[in-house]
């Protein structure tokens, strides 16, 4: 769980392993953002942004994608790639691989 989240169901950790169980075999198990805080501009919005999902999911780490998720950010560790979001990164990976939409990143964090 990431560090600011909070259970609030009871029996919370159960219901967890319910959803793993229903839903293997998975790499990545998580929910996309559902708020609207995003309504009056998420039509210009990246792809990889509305379809990531949050960092507070279930990660199967014997899952040959996940592996190659992660073993992808670990070469990127020294990159301006590294200032976005492992969430954000990973659905970027994605959109990449699936659609051929290359990320844009911010002026400033490119090297100069």
């Amino acid at each position: 769980m990431e560090g600011d989240a909070v259970p609030i169901k009871h029996n919370w950790l159960d219901a967890v392993f319910s959803e793993i169980e229903a839903n293997k075999p998975f790499a990545i198990l998580g929910s996309k953002y559902h708020g609207d805080k995003w309504d009056e501009f998420y039509d210009q919005l990246p792809i990889s942004l509305t379809n990531h999902l949050n960092g507070n999911a279930m990660y199967n780490t014997s899952h040959p994608l996940l592996e190659r998720l992660v073993g992808q950010l670990e070469l990127e560790a020294p990159s301006p790639y590294n200032s976005i979001p492992y969430d954000y990164r990973i659905s970027q990976i994605v959109i990449e691989a699936e659609l051929g939409i290359v990320p844009q990143l911010a002026p400033k964090i490119m090297p100069d």
